[in-house]
């Protein structure tokens, strides 16, 4: 059986991989990565959502958290 590369390899790369600087997904890769789940795998949870949904929100929340965990505000003292 020959290796196919999937065509949702970057969105998970995205997920899976460590990264310093992670950036939140794009609603244009969450819904590409959506049409290639089966039905099952877009099952509603108790609130509504679905497990992608919940586990965009997710990365996105940490993502924005690291970005702001990264800024700094640098306040230069007037020369005496």
């Amino acid at each position: 059986m020959a290796c196919v590369a999937h065509t949702s390899l970057p969105l998970l790369r995205l997920l899976a991989l460590p990264r310093p600087a992670c950036r939140a997904l794009r609603r244009e890769e969450v819904e590409s990565f959506a049409k290639s789940l089966k039905p099952h795998q877009m099952a509603q949870l108790p609130d509504g959502s679905t497990v992608l949904e919940r586990s965009v929100m997710q990365h996105n929340l940490l993502s924005a958290s690291k970005l702001y965990n990264n800024i700094s505000i640098h306040v230069r003292r007037a020369p005496a």
